[in-house]
């Protein structure tokens, strides 16, 4: 009997052990290495995706007032720019013939108009200095959650306090979700809640992993986001496909995409 005991409670402390082990920097090292390693993730300065979105939007309203039922197709495309040593980013968008251009300094955004005019929107100027990869920084506060299980894989379970971008904000939790086999990204979730009764989950799995100059990335997504308020609220279900490049020439980024968006967006047609 007491070589019983004792196996087991060594047994015990192994299990325990290894659990402690699990940690925020752990999985993210793990994630770190599954997609290329340390080593060739800080040789990225910057990269550039173009990503094609299609989908439906469902809508719903019931009240004294209005009862409706709608739903849209909805299509975009936009180009997006992360450069970690000047510390910006830039967001292009096209929906249909109108192009709107976003950047974003050393904590400040700004909308451009096609005239190169810049109006600086609020930015709170809380944001952390900007990274390229998951893992790169680790946020405050993040925890690690007991593993679950999503679409019959088991994955680990990290969650933050995501930012409160606007004032009737309430609270912005943010989970990301690694395979315990691949230690790939596979899922990210965010919920937000908002005065007023109202509540957006966005739900989006990453798929499609192919090396970058030895780096894998997700080249297709699938969200879904949901909009609660108190007399109804809306459902997305969007496929965005990913064209991913690094290390590209900032000049040119500059001068040939960023200055001429519906050139940029042309080729990729």
């Amino acid at each position: 009997m007491k070589k019983t005991i004792t196996i087991s409670v060594v047994l015990f402390m192994g299990y325990f052990s290894l659990a402690q082990q699990i940690t925020v920097e752990s999985i993210y090292e793990k994630y770190i290495n599954a997609i290329g390693g340390k080593e060739k993730i800080q040789g990225v300065t910057n990269i550039m995706e173009y990503s094609k979105s299609q989908g439906t939007m469902h809508t719903k309203v019931d009240n004294e007032t209005l009862n409706s039922e709608m739903e849209i197709e909805v299509i975009t495309e936009i180009i997006y720019f992360v450069d970690v040593t000047l510390n910006q980013k830039a967001l292009l968008t096209k929906n249909g013939k109108i192009y709107t251009k976003l950047i974003e300094h050393d904590g400040k955004k700004y909308i451009e108009a096609h005239d190169g005019k810049r109006t600086e929107i609020d930015n709170n100027g809380t944001e952390p200095p900007i990274s390229i990869f998951i893992g790169s920084e680790i946020k405050p506060n993040s925890e690690v959650l007991p593993n679950e299980m999503y679409n019959s894989e088991e994955v680990y379970v990290i969650k933050y306090k995501g930012e409160k971008t606007m004032t009737n904000m309430i609270s912005n939790d943010v989970y990301e979700f690694f395979s315990v086999n691949t230690g790939l990204l596979v899922a990210f979730k965010q919920d937000i809640t908002m005065e007023a009764n109202i509540q957006s989950v966005t739900v989006i799995d990453f798929s499609d992993y192919k090396e970058v100059q030895g780096i894998l990335i997700p080249h297709t997504n699938n969200a879904i986001i949901t909009t609660k308020t108190g007399d109804g609220g809306s459902e997305m279900n969007i496929q965005t496909t990913v064209v991913p490049q690094l290390n590209v020439d900032v000049k040119d980024f500059q001068e040939n995409c960023f200055k001429k968006p519906e050139k940029c967006f042309k080729k990729y047609n």
